[in-house]
């Protein structure tokens, strides 16, 4: 089962009533009460967009990668290895796919991330936003002007500079086949993700809302 972001913009108001009530949202498009909020989704390719356009979150994949290896060695010696060995073999299989160790927690926030999956500390996060898998991440207006605005200089052109479907086969990004999936793709799926994603954001920001990211 995939796990799907949510993207909600509303107004002052009908943040509180969503707050009140979170299920709300699943009937924004016909509720009178949220006449310009808006519910948005891309499925599980805002999985892939953050890996196409973040450095962090490509670090971070190959790291998660590296030790669900170490994981599977582990387990097939009879889990006889020790914390020490364990991170021994992790770095072995970070090495086998041109990485080194490193801290990726240390690593700054992109902004590409905070837009896309909704990253942020627990002091930006809204408990009373919560459809099962986390509270929402919600950005203020002031903070959905600065996202739209560093989207905005994201151009087609980044996004191809990563896309590389054997590379993205190789590491299971996303958990898509992707050497089954042509190169179209890109051009016919993820660009156009993107771009919605985009006019989201600057529609959000032109109407002053706040925007918040949920997980279901």
């Amino acid at each position: 089962m995939s796990i799907i972001a949510y993207y909600i913009h509303v107004d002052e108001a009908q943040l509180q009533a969503v707050r009140a009530q979170p299920a709300l949202i699943w009937n924004i498009e016909s509720d009178p009460r949220f006449a310009q909020a808006a519910l948005f989704d891309i499925d599980k390719d805002y999985d892939v967009l953050a890996w196409l356009l973040s450095e962090k979150k490509r670090k971070e994949h190959l790291k998660q990668l590296a030790n669900y290896r170490a994981i599977h060695r582990d387990i097939a010696s009879g889990g006889k290895l020790d914390n020490a060995e364990f991170d021994r073999v992790e770095a072995e299989e970070l090495k086998k796919l041109g990485a080194q160790p490193e801290n990726t927690d240390a690593i700054p926030t992109d902004i590409v991330l905070e837009a896309i999956e909704g990253r942020g500390t627990e002091s930006q996060r809204d408990p009373k936003l919560n459809l099962g898998m986390g509270s929402a991440r919600l950005f203020k207006p002031e903070e959905v002007k600065k996202l739209s605005s560093a989207l905005n200089k994201i151009t087609d052109t980044d996004l191809r500079k990563t896309f590389d479907r054997k590379t993205m086969a190789k590491l299971d990004v996303a958990g898509i086949d992707w050497l089954t999936e042509p190169d179209s793709v890109l051009d016919e799926f993820l660009i156009p993700a993107f771009r919605n994603l985009r006019a989201f954001y600057e529609d959000a920001a032109q109407r002053g809302h706040y925007v918040f990211v949920v997980y279901t």
